[in-house]
């Protein structure tokens, strides 16, 4: 299978279109809009290892710093 990003941009458009009514309908509210279309990307997506990385770590430090305030003292 290969990927075809203009018809993944196409068929993101068409599930929004589709989904536009009955999303009225479960969220009760007036109406909805979609802002922007999808965009066919011009440049490929690489992974970056250093900022994945770096993301990661922050998070980490954070989970661990509110685990000391969460539990009890042993």
């Amino acid at each position: 299978m290969s990927f075809r990003p203009a018809q993944a941009a196409r068929l993101a458009d068409a599930v929004a279109e589709a989904f536009q009514p009955k999303i009225v309908g479960f969220k009760k509210v007036q109406s909805v809009k979609v802002v922007d279309s999808a965009l066919v990307p011009t440049l490929p997506v690489r992974p970056r290892p250093a900022m994945n990385t770096a993301i990661a770590g922050v998070m980490g430090l954070r989970a661990a710093a509110g685990l000391t305030f969460l539990l009890p003292e042993w």
